[in-house]
């Protein structure tokens, strides 16, 4: 997929595989038995409050004289064999002139599962390049809006974020 000028790339991919149980939509449930993406590249582009995918969220925004439809039945899906492997993502935030990558972004997440009558858990888990990880456990009962979560950086490397708070204070030191 490319920029708006048909020239530079915006977003590509090597491999996608989903495999989905269409039956499951008869019980208005959505489930997803695997879904793997390799050689993900994504370039996301800032410029003051614009990004250089506006065009395209605007384009699905549901026109404002459209008729909504109500969701009549409790949202249920199960993703199970969720794994992205070999990513790299940019962000160019033009605002401080400078350009994030994260080379190389591959995780796996064996189940996510969701279904407004009953409890439900989001957990995911990755590493850092640099040996520390992510993790974050969320319980949700969507019935009486109960939930706990728990969220875990170990080792996160600040570095790259001195810029965007260098803008707001002065710091002769940012480590962590």
């Amino acid at each position: 997929m490319y920029e708006n000028n048909d020239t530079d790339l915006f977003s590509s991919l090597d491999t996608l595989i989903l495999n989905l149980e269409p039956l499951q939509l008869i019980k208005d449930k959505i489930e997803i038995e695997q879904f793997y993406a390799k050689g993900l590249r994504l370039k996301a582009i800032m410029k003051n409050s614009s990004f250089n995918f506006d065009d395209l969220t605007a384009f699905y925004k549901k026109p404002k004289d459209s008729v909504s439809k109500e969701l009549t039945k409790p949202l249920k899906y199960n993703i199970s064999n969720i794994e992205l492997k070999d990513a790299h993502f940019i962000f160019d935030d033009k605002n401080i002139d400078k350009e994030t990558h994260i080379n190389d972004l591959s995780f796996t997440i064996p189940k996510i599962v969701w279904d407004q009558q009953k409890k439900s858990n989001a957990d995911i888990a990755f590493k850092f390049n640099n040996g520390g990880y992510f993790q974050s456990l969320f319980n949700i009962n969507p019935i009486n809006g109960a939930f706990d979560a728990e969220i875990t950086l170990n080792d996160l490397s600040l570095q790259s974020f001195y810029e965007y708070i260098a803008e707001y204070a002065e710091l002769n030191n940012f480590k962590g």
